[in-house]
């Protein structure tokens, strides 16, 4: 306990007429406040008050270190008892100090958890009685304290006896049997942030949290300061978020809020942290003051200070961690950050968290792996001042061979967090690499690598080189062909590239294969049959929502999907042969595209959301079967099959933003949380499953049988 702070001023210092110090009326109404009143978690406070008291008589009797003896009820014998082997009380000291309130001996010394003389009091809170056998210097002494007719604490002496046992106390206090679990639960908890570790009859199903909870409390002690990215099950037993761990008690840090800095661009990620994770730090006996009920931390203007200034540090600390392993936070690569953290405490704790270098977007709502039905297209490599127009060869949607990206910022995340160690090319040549494709593909084959992009300058190869965190910068004038001249016929009459048939005319033609398609600059006869035509700015589907349009460009997804309806070839519309196409006849395939997907949008709405199951950790698997909402939520999976399968693989055509689409996303997101708390549920019912889930398959299987079998 602190030690009183003396006031450093007077309100008012003039001579007074009269001087008298408050008193107090001892009555029913008076202790009901001191002690039924005063806790808020009564029988946390009765084991901490009195555990406590045992490891402060030890070292009052110069026995640091000794541990005592705590039963914790059980329901064959509900009643919780705390030994000590201290100095022991005599019947005056029982009722002048013991069953006073607010008298203490350990008033002024900071080396003890107590000193307002509340503590030894707080069995009222949870029992009409209490029974105190103290010896002391020869003589055995048996009080029997309860509640008269009238409501006040009375304490009678039962017998005084001489004994050679030696001195020491024991308390004695029955609870309501049918709060035992409760009891044993709390227990692991108080007795857990003991340094020196009280000896008890066990903690029946909770052995496992008094582990935790010591394992913690000693990890803080070492440390100082912890931030727990990842809580375990005391950690979730425990009332709050932020705590202070002062002596043997753990305090509760209230309005944590106001203790942090006012600037920074990672407080709203710690605070993030905290809320999913856990912060605590320790101080020493009389460091900081606390609350009369001992169950948080109190401010008075220095506590304040103190817990404010240690705070800030570990917060400053903690975002330079942050700062050391990704650099200047609000530019930092989605790229990077993800690589690095996924699959990480780190990851999960911030999912709710919106990041400034995710332009102040919730994590989980950006990264495609969480959500696969909806998320943020995040714009990464936008900034055209940094990084330039990035083009390069990339894999394609369907993960098997690589393909041209005019721009690569236009992908959606997924494409983009499949680059690997990129070679990056750049030109010393004003006009930049002559032959971009014919430039990516050899220098791909030369360096045997699969992902090649081109910068515009050296500057902006360096600054995707940063972006990626790995990969290679090289100049890209080595890799491409040799320049030749154009040739022209004799005279300058027209050479051999003019076609006179109505029929036939040349441009860029797609050819439409099982496994993909290959592009020439080639003649085509347009009376083919399945011969098509794109306009020269690209394929734009419009008709699917009102209002809305899809522009594509022709890739192995666009490709696969159109040779599914049947076309063999694709002819890009030029000025030479604009109006050859017209005459002929031959389809857009921008119409073509809106008559195949229009009659599946509902198809493609219910695929796209419902396209897995009830997500749970490998660990947890074994519970899927149990849970009746899970089951239900599994049901509604579909696998995308045939034409819906490839039209999701390129885009849902604005799909995603009808009513039809958010009605289907509303069902599914009721359907997931109630999943999720029957899940939370069944943990409830499974005490023993988070210490029992990492086992082996035999083993968890046995564990579920026998809960089973004892419900």
């Amino acid at each position: 306990m602190a030690v009183p702070i003396i006031p450093k001023s007077e309100c008012y210092n003039k001579p007074s007429k009269k001087s008298s110090s408050f008193g107090l009326e001892m009555n029913a109404s008076t202790l009901k406040a001191l002690s039924q009143t005063l806790y808020d978690y009564k029988i946390e406070a009765v084991l901490r008050e009195y555990s406590t008291n045992i490891t402060d008589s030890h070292n009052d009797s110069g026995k640091e270190g000794l541990a005592g003896y705590v039963h914790v009820p059980t329901k064959l014998h509900p009643v919780v008892e705390f030994h000590d082997f201290g100095l022991g009380m005599s019947e005056e000291t029982i009722f002048t100090v013991y069953t006073v309130f607010g008298c203490s001996t350990k008033r002024g010394d900071n080396s003890t958890n107590g000193s307002l003389g509340f503590g030894s009091k707080s069995f009222n809170t949870v029992s009409d009685q209490m029974t105190v056998t103290s010896i002391k210097d020869g003589t055995k002494t048996v009080v029997l304290c309860y509640k008269d007719r009238k409501g006040e604490l009375t304490a009678d002496v039962k017998s005084s006896t001489k004994t050679d046992e030696p001195n020491g106390t024991v308390i004695s206090i029955p609870v309501d049997p049918s709060k035992v679990s409760m009891w044993q639960s709390t227990a692991a908890r108080v007795l857990g942030a003991f340094r020196v570790s009280h000896e008890t009859n066990g903690f029946g199903d909770y052995q496992g949290r008094y582990d935790q909870m010591q394992a913690l409390c000693r990890e803080v002690r070492e440390r100082g300061s912890k931030f727990y990215q990842r809580t375990n099950q005391v950690m979730n037993d425990l009332r709050g978020r932020t705590w202070v761990l002062m002596g043997d008690v753990m305090y509760t840090l209230p309005d944590f809020s106001t203790l942090l800095p006012s600037q920074g661009d990672y407080l709203e990620s710690v605070q993030s942290m905290v809320n999913q994770g856990m912060y605590v730090t320790s101080f020493e006996i009389g460091e900081v003051d606390h609350a009369p009920s001992r169950e948080s931390i109190s401010y008075d203007q220095e506590t304040f200070m103190k817990c404010k200034h240690r705070v800030r540090k570990d917060v400053l600390n903690e975002l330079r961690k942050f700062q050391e392993e990704l650099g200047d936070i609000k530019n930092v690569s989605y790229y990077r950050f993800f690589h690095k953290y996924y699959n990480t405490p780190v990851y999960e704790t911030l999912l709710n968290t919106p990041l400034p270098f995710l332009r102040g977007k919730v994590l989980k709502y950006v990264c495609p792996r969480y959500n696969r039905n909806h998320y943020t297209k995040l714009l990464s490599l936008s900034n055209r001042e940094k990084y330039g127009k990035v083009r390069g060869n990339i894999l394609c949607s369907g993960g098997y061979n690589t393909i041209f990206v005019g721009n690569i910022d236009l992908l959606d995340q997924r494409r983009l967090l499949n680059i690997k160690n990129p070679v990056i090319l750049y030109s010393e040549n004003e006009r930049g690499i002559y032959k971009i494709k014919e430039t990516i593909s050899k220098a791909s084959e030369v360096l045997n690598v699969r992902d090649v992009l081109v910068a515009d300058s050296v500057e902006c190869a360096e600054n995707l080189l940063s972006f990626f965190g790995h990969g290679a910068v090289i100049c890209g004038d080595k890799f491409s062909p040799e320049k030749t001249k154009r040739k022209t016929s004799k005279g300058g009459k027209k050479g051999g590239y003019g076609v006179k048939e109505d029929w036939q005319t040349i441009g860029t033609v797609h050819t439409l294969r099982d496994n993909g398609y290959s592009t020439q600059f080639e003649m085509v006869d347009l009376s083919e049959e399945s011969v098509y035509y794109i306009k020269k700015d690209g394929i734009k589907v419009s008709g699917i929502v009102k209002g809305k349009y899809t522009k594509l460009t022709m890739s192995t997804r666009v490709a696969e999907l159109l040779h599914k309806v049947g076309v063999k070839k694709v002819v890009v519309e030029n000025k030479n042969n604009a109006g050859k196409i017209k005459r002929s006849g031959i389809r857009c395939v921008d119409k073509l595209l809106t008559e195949t997907i229009k009659p599946l949008k509902r198809e493609i709405v219910k695929s796209s959301i419902w396209n897995n199951g009830f997500v749970l950790q490998r660990t947890d698997e074994p519970l899927r079967h149990r849970v009746m909402d899970i089951k239900k939520f599994d049901q509604k999976a579909i696998e995308p099959k045939g034409l819906t399968r490839v039209i999701l693989s390129i885009s849902k055509f604005g799909l995603e933003n009808t009513k039809m689409y958010q009605r289907e996303l509303d069902t599914k997101n009721k359907l997931h949380e109630k999943a999720e708390e029957s899940l939370h549920k069944l943990y409830k019912r499974l005490p023993l499953w988070h210490s029992v889930r990492h086992l082996e398959e035999d083993k968890v299987n046995h564990y579920l049988k026998l809960e089973k079998i004892t419900k």
